[in-house]
């Protein structure tokens, strides 16, 4: 199944999941894999990070602090994000 894609008006969209999929780890809310997986990919898609879950799992891993705030990974998310013309 393809991630849908958003546009740059809904970046907001994209915060928004980031700090659901952290939450969810951090509170071990159990989730289908699957589930994970597909926001994990629509993050990627919209982001094109393909390494976004570093940035939400192990912020260590981008030269962030490993206790970096949700709102501090998804600006980093956001700034480092790749513009492509669709």
């Amino acid at each position: 199944m393809k991630a849908p894609e958003i546009d740059e008006s809904k970046m907001s969209e994209v915060m928004e999941l980031i700090e659901k999929a952290a939450s969810i780890m951090e509170e071990n809310v159990d989730i289908i894999d699957a589930d994970m997986d597909y926001w994990l990919k629509f993050l990627e898609v919209n982001t094109g990070l393909e390494n976004v879950s570093d940035y939400i799992f192990y912020p260590d891993l981008i030269g962030m602090e490993r206790s970096s705030s949700l709102e501090q990974i998804a600006d980093r998310i956001i700034a480092d994000r790749i513009i492509t013309d669709k």
